[in-house]
């Protein structure tokens, strides 16, 4: 999310997109789901020495009625699997440390060469030698598999115990509105998938509020679907609409204030809930990929749950390493804490 390739994406469409400020930056972000909009012609993009992401298909044939990604990617279209592993061996071959394989939909990836299938993707990409760590965004819940899980569960932790799982709605009226496909019965069984075989694993969601249509008892819904998952972090924003979309022409009758209202609580709920789960890990020991030094003695990185975590060392020469940080303390986003490795990497 802090990458430079969606980060310039959120910069073009913060202008034009209603949502409300939350404390540093965390909850209200960009859709993940409408986030692969950039020309994908290169399969690759090398983030930083130690992170790359690759596309593995581009287009998306769901046709949810809110997004325009289809009209301006067409359908799907996945690369050969043959491609995808050369790019990863090449960047492992770099120095990369961690993989994001992207796509509109990746778990609706099928190699035009073998039919072979994301979860036989994730197995090969696995296989391939080195240290280093896998994630993926975005999976659409219609075509959610639980063999999916099992692949990931087997080959932590080089696949990574993190699920970015879009939600968008609690409820089922609005789910249907949407074109989503699933139901909230079929989210949360899913949901349930993953947290029997990895039940430490990071989950966020991305939920659009004031979608045309929805009444408090739809926002309630969500609310509650919330408080059944509490997801680590929540990308939330008020629907705006798309022209081209089958929403752009659905009828609105909520005022903008209580779309804002009902944003404002969510978040609110959400900060609550995310320092909540950020909390458990006080007194843990994590592994950690450090990713920057932000200053003399401070150290940015990442769990494997894809939890930023400030760690105070002076040695910089951890960045682009993987070092256990013992957890000390914690906020909404953000989680501090010391390494417990040999003393060079000691504060």
């Amino acid at each position: 999310k802090q990458d430079r390739r969606l980060k310039k994406l959120f910069d073009k469409q913060t202008a034009n997109t209603s949502r409300i400020d939350t404390d540093q930056f965390s909850i209200s972000r960009l859709n993940l789901t409408e986030q692969i909009k950039e020309d994908d012609t290169a399969q690759e993009e090398q983030i930083s020495d130690i992170r790359a992401m690759i596309n593995i298909m581009t287009g998306c044939n769901k046709y949810c009625s809110y997004c325009i990604v289809p009209f301006t990617r067409g359908r799907e279209i996945s690369y050969p699997m043959s491609d995808i592993l050369n790019a990863v061996k090449k960047d492992i071959d770099r120095g990369a440390k961690e993989i994001t394989l992207i796509g509109q939909n990746v778990n609706s990836y099928i190699d035009p060469q073998t039919g072979a299938r994301f979860p036989d993707l994730l197995q090969k990409v696995a296989s391939i030698q080195g240290d280093f760590w896998v994630r993926f965004v975005s999976p659409h819940p219609q075509d959610m598999t639980k063999d999916l899980f099992h692949v990931m569960a087997s080959h932590r932790p080089k696949l990574t115990a993190f699920l970015h799982f879009p939600l968008q709605s609690g409820s089922d009226t609005i789910l249907k509105a949407m074109n989503r496909n699933y139901s909230v019965a079929e989210f949360l069984e899913k949901i349930g998938w993953i947290k029997e075989l990895m039940p430490d694993a990071g989950i966020t969601t991305d939920i659009i509020v004031g979608f045309p249509g929805e009444t408090e008892q739809d926002y309630l819904a969500t609310r509650n679907v919330m408080e059944k998952v509490k997801f680590d972090q929540i990308y939330s924003f008020i629907y705006s609409k798309r022209k081209f979309t089958k929403a752009y022409n659905m009828q609105d009758d909520c005022p903008q204030e209580e779309k804002a209202r009902r944003l404002s609580g969510l978040q609110r709920r959400q900060r609550e809930i995310s320092l909540e789960q950020n909390s458990k890990n006080i007194g843990k020991t994590l592994k950690v990929l450090v990713e920057k030094e932000l200053e003399p003695g401070k150290l940015l990185a990442r769990t494997e749950t894809n939890a930023r975590v400030f760690i105070t060392s002076k040695n910089a020469n951890l960045v682009g390493s993987f070092v256990d940080v013992k957890i000390e303390s914690t906020t909404v986003v953000n989680m501090s804490g010391t390494p417990t490795c040999h003393p060079a990497c000691q504060p």
